[in-house]
Formats: structure tokens, C-alpha cells, sequence
């Protein structure tokens, strides 16, 4: 889901329909209080397999805030649990320190830089079982838990 170039709305819509059937794409509007936060993305999901990639977008409104912290939580939770996946994966700009700082405190381990020049860092299950402990009150934090 990386992509700096001005997407036109007819673009985005042709985009959009294709989403419905392609089951190797999940995305997901993420809403809390009635106010938009962003778009999740999960991606090269095969059918039997066992990793994904995944994305997201926070609202250009809220960059700076902790709900950033919430979507890198909702993707790990959904991932492990809905998609069940047993590796999540990771693709950042070199140049995205924030997202990459976010990635570490999660757990994330990077990898290697692939062949679009991006960063890969992935998250397994065992991985998330340490940190998830320690997110977590800042999840319930956020939300006003």
C-alpha cells in the first residue's frame, strides 16, 4: 500500500471494484468514535497459506497521535485471528523511521530490504504473545478504557 502518486477518483474507484474479487486483498476502513483513523490493508493473502503482507494508512488528520499505535494492534489481532496467519509481514520506506520505530516496539524483526527498495520486518505469533502484554494498556489507554 505504498504509493506517493495523486490517485484521481476514478482511478481509486476502478480500484476499489477490483477489491471484490480479489480474495488476496482484505482492506478495512477503521473507524473509532465516529471519526475516521485510517485504512488497514492485508495483502498476497493465499488461500492455504501461512504469511501476509499487510498496510496502513492513519488518517493525515491524527499523524502524531497514538492511533497509530491502534491500527498496528487491530492488523496484528486480525491477522493472527481472523486471517489466521502464522507470520505477518511488513513493507516500510527506508525513510518512515515512525513506522519503523512502531514496527520494533511491536516486535516486528527486520529482515531485509526487497527488491522494491522497501524494508521488510515480520511479527509471529510467539513474537506478539511477549509484547502483546505490554500494548495492550496502552490500547485500552487510547480507547479510554
Amino acid at each position: 500500500m505504498i504509493n506517493q502518486n495523486t490517485i484521481f477518483i476514478e482511478e481509486h474507484g476502478q480500484f476499489l471494484e477490483s477489491l471484490k474479487a480479489d480474495r488476496t486483498k482484505q482492506y478495512f476502513l477503521t473507524k473509532y468514535d465516529n471519526k475516521n483513523i485510517g485504512v488497514i490493508d492485508f495483502y498476497n493473502i493465499e488461500p492455504n497459506g501461512t504469511y501476509c503482507y499487510y498496510g496502513y494508512y492513519l488518517n493525515f488528520e491524527l499523524i502524531g497521535s497514538a492511533y497509530g499505535l491502534l491500527l498496528e494492534y487491530l492488523v496484528i489481532e486480525y491477522g493472527f485471528d481472523q486471517l489466521k496467519r502464522s507470520k505477518l509481514i511488513a513493507e516500510t520506506m527506508h525513510s518512515n523511521t515512525s513506522a519503523i520505530e512502531l514496527h520494533k516496539r511491536f516486535g516486528f524483526i527486520e529482515t531485509t530490504t526487497n527488491q522494491r527498495g522497501l524494508i521488510e520486518a515480520y511479527i509471529t505469533p510467539d513474537i506478539w504473545s511477549q509484547h502483546k502484554p505490554h500494548i495492550e494498556p496502552l490500547i485500552k489507554r487510547i480507547l479510554g478504557k
